[in-house]
């Protein structure tokens, strides 16, 4: 996997966040967690 991209969202109103990390070169979601801290990036490093 080479390119991967990271969006942070909200849910729905009400400040829900969430991170989503997709592959774009198979065009499909790797992993999604709630919130937007930096921590939730870990998952991929």
């Amino acid at each position: 996997m080479k390119a991967v991209d990271v969006d942070e969202t909200v849910s729905r109103c009400g400040h829900n966040y969430i991170t989503q990390f997709h592959d774009l070169r198979a065009g499909r979601l790797l992993h999604a967690c709630e919130g937007v801290r930096p921590q939730k990036r870990r998952v991929f490093h």
